[in-house]
């Protein structure tokens, strides 16, 4: 390497500081200041010997200190990485949709733990009957538009919205092109559902919006003729129209009924609120409730009063509270518990030999979790499945539970392992549950787990003893602190949602 601005690039935020200050020139600001600074620092200080060899550049103090600080390094050959990470994307079908997916790289770590033998994966059948790539073209044109992904999302963590809007115009004419070609599109059309979001249209038209987007883009709609456009009755009908599509599901239903009753109750729009009453809206029913007070101390203050002070979140609060109500044991893993079960239990339904659902050895869960086609192409197994739970015993229960845990623990699933401290562990809080609530839970997660998986309320605590449970959302502190002079500890009220006693209810579809 002959270029300082090639070198400074490589080296990490931290190394440039400690370059600058070195250099004894400023080493506050981000990392494209500190290389520029080092860059303009290199122009204005040569030294008397850079005058008179051609090898200035490479020879300059920054440079070379540059280079001490890199170590030794190897160039990659771009056009054979290229190619190798080509094919770890064909091999693994990296989501580009999800937050915590590292792609490729993420995909070279998992197959050395493999190989190395720390990580392990479910027993299952690979069956392919779609080609998703019907040529090398079409891997080449997945792979340029995933790239255009890459550039877009780099550009905005930067916030380089200029070169981000650039990237996301090519977007916009390359899936003009891509639309336009026929055979591309009906075969595209012919994958299953699940299967699409690895097409170069499906990447195109995520750069271009966002994730659930038919839901987001009614509610906008909604949104603009109401308040922006001032067409409240266009709105409605708007509204109406989402409320009948199969593909608007139960988040973005909530949202826009509770849109339309908020324009129902506006006075302005009184001529509506009778179509408003006719449409089948979602009305969520209010849990009951329960308010703790604690004391907040607002910068880890000192304390002044007297006693004992423990600091703590406002959940383990709540989950002191609980457990001197005698619900000993408690969880704050939101959604991870009643995932983590639903793994446990609906085990064989994961795992069934479905077309395309698994397209490779190293698959925490099918490609279909996520789609309509989880619940319609094992329909028959989870409908006997939900039947058989609701019967069971509480030693059914456990007892199944413990034979998919001894069997595969440890495998890389929707099972969190570390949730639960042991198999008793997690059998105390089964028992507690009771299997009709276990139940309920799982019907949501098979029927629609993409919109069912996040949003779990915060804790679940049970007594072991008395076999009760509760699932409990917090909510704190909800209203202004007082202050209490004496103690210079502000006294606030958490409010908690109990939601196990009307669990059930609010599980079931409405009628």
């Amino acid at each position: 390497m002959t270029g300082l601005e090639e070198v400074l690039a490589i080296l990490s935020s931290e190394e440039l500081h400690g370059l600058c200050k070195e250099m004894k020139i400023r080493s506050s600001g981000k990392k494209e200041e500190l290389v520029s600074n080092l860059i303009k620092f290199t122009k204005q200080q040569k030294s008397i010997f850079s005058a008179f060899k051609k090898t200035a550049n490479q020879d300059s103090v920054v440079l070379k200190r540059a280079k001490a600080i890199l170590g030794h390094c190897c160039l990659v050959n771009k056009e054979v990485r290229r190619v190798f990470m080509r094919v770890l994307m064909l091999y693994g079908l990296p989501r580009y949709d999800e937050e915590d997916e590292g792609g490729q790289q993420s995909q070279l770590t998992t197959l050395l733990m493999v190989n190395m033998g720390k990580m392990e994966f479910p027993e299952f059948e690979v069956i392919r009957n779609h080609s998703i790539f019907r040529t090398r073209e079409d891997l080449l044109r997945y792979e340029t538009c995933n790239q255009i992904l890459i550039d877009v999302q780099e550009c905005m963590e930067a916030q380089k919205w200029e070169e981000a809007l650039q990237h996301c115009q090519l977007a916009v004419t390359t899936y003009q092109e891509l639309i336009s070609d026929e055979e591309l599109m009906n075969h595209e059309k012919s994958l299953p559902s699940f299967l699409r979001r690895f097409t170069s249209v499906s990447v195109l038209i995520y750069i271009l919006t966002c994730s659930d987007y038919r839901g987001r883009w009614f509610d906008r709609l909604a949104l603009n003729l109401a308040t922006h456009l001032k067409k409240p009755a266009q709105a409605v009908d708007a509204i109406q129209e989402a409320l009948k599509d199969p593909e608007v599901r139960k988040g973005h239903r909530l949202s826009l009924s509770m849109r339309a009753e908020k324009m129902a109750a506006s006075a302005r729009h009184k001529s509506l609120a009778a179509t408003i009453a006719e449409m089948p809206l979602m009305h969520p029913r209010e849990a009951p409730k329960i308010i703790i007070e604690g004391r907040s101390l607002p910068g880890f203050s000192s304390h002044a009063g007297e006693g004992e002070v423990t600091v703590c979140s406002v959940e383990e609060l709540v989950l002191g509270h609980y457990k001197d109500q005698g619900y000993t044991e408690g969880l704050h893993r939101e959604g991870t518990t009643v995932n983590s079960l639903f793994g446990l239990y609906f085990w064989d339904a994961l795992y069934l030999p479905v077309s395309d659902v698994f397209r490779s050895p190293h698959q925490a869960s099918p490609l279909d979790l996520d789609d309509p086609n989880f619940y319609a192409a094992r329909k028959e197994w989870i409908d006997r499945r939900l039947g058989d739970m609701r019967l069971w015993s509480e030693e059914r229960a456990v007892s199944e539970l413990e034979q998919v845990w001894t069997q595969h623990i440890g495998k890389v699933s929707l099972v969190a392992w570390d949730l639960f401290r042991n198999l008793d562990h997690a059998k105390s809080l089964v028992a507690s549950m009771g299997t009709n609530t276990l139940a309920a839970v799982c019907e949501r997660l098979a029927k629609d787990h993409r919109f069912t998986r996040s949003g779990f309320p915060d804790l679940v605590v049970w007594d072991p003893l008395n076999k009760k449970c509760r699932i409990v959302e917090v909510k704190g502190p909800m209203i202004d602190c007082q202050q209490n002079r004496s103690s210079g500890l502000n006294t606030c009220l958490i409010v908690v949602q109990l939601l196990k006693s009307v669990m059930l209810k609010q599980l079931e579809p409405r009628r």
